[in-house]
């Protein structure tokens, strides 16, 4: 079954709005249910997403109320009222969670000790939050940051002395054998603008005839190595490996949350 692409639920946000319609179902991999509270000026909203199985109770629960025989229209209000309560209670503890677990949490405590204690003390304290994922360093009051990524998965954790090639090599190809990049995400890398801003590089990450691997005179995908039908962005300078790994690591942590 297809995945759901970002084009197919403008369409829909379109044809609900167009025909003044509450609720909209998008089938893929997955069911997206789209509901729109007219009165609020806002677009339809995603207000759940669910994986198409036999133990999903929120998906029986929706069938029960789409059910034509005991179909009530306040009830299912009702019912999607809930889930977009839930679905905004569920950002606002993502956001506020990303906030405790950011440089900018880091600085705020190091503003709050110095209402109590001397610079020169505050400085020599290392401050660390961490969450499943990441732990966040911050050292001699702030001269310092460093992000170190903790992975369940051992496979995505760059090895001693492992090239920045072969690490996005290996890990592109764990992504790809274990379903884990999206049709829409691998759509994105092949932009360069996206590509520029989630690794650093100046080409798109991928892309998919050969003809377009070489940019002003240069080949700047792998020939001989292949995602794959894709070709893969080879230019990953030396001086730049600091910026690449932290960028990659956030890459991986936003794909696989």
């Amino acid at each position: 079954m297809a995945g759901i692409k970002e084009q197919n639920a403008k369409q829909l946000i379109s044809y609900m709005r167009q025909l003044k319609l509450t609720f909209g179902l998008l089938f893929g991999n997955t069911l997206q249910l789209y509901y729109d509270k007219i009165d609020n000026n806002k677009p339809p909203t995603n207000i759940c997403e669910l994986r198409l199985n036999e133990d999903n109770n929120l998906g029986i629960e929706l069938m029960k109320q789409l059910y034509k025989d005991n179909f009530s229209k306040k009830n299912f209000d009702d019912f999607c009222c809930k889930q977009l309560e839930s679905k905004t209670r569920e950002k606002e503890f993502v956001e506020k969670q990303d906030f405790l677990c950011s440089f900018n949490c880091i600085k705020h405590v190091r503003e709050l000790l110095l209402i109590e204690y001397p610079e020169e003390v505050v400085n020599e304290i290392d401050i660390n939050i961490s969450r499943k994922k990441e732990t966040i360093k911050i050292n001699n009051g702030g001269i310092k940051k460093s992000t170190f990524f903790i992975y369940e998965n051992k496979s995505f954790i760059r090895e001693e002395n492992e090239s920045i090639q072969e690490w996005i090599k290996r890990v592109l190809i764990f992504l790809m054998k274990n379903n884990l990049l999206t049709e829409d995400e691998i759509e994105r890398l092949h932009n360069k603008e996206y590509s520029k801003k989630a690794f650093g590089i100046q080409f798109p990450l991928l892309c998919d005839n050969k003809k377009d691997t070489i940019i002003a005179g240069n080949t700047r995908y792998w020939t001989r190595w292949t995602l794959g039908q894709e070709f893969v962005c080879s230019q990953w300078w030396r001086d730049k490996e600091d910026l690449y790994e932290e960028l990659i690591n956030n890459w991986i942590n936003s794909i696989t949350k």
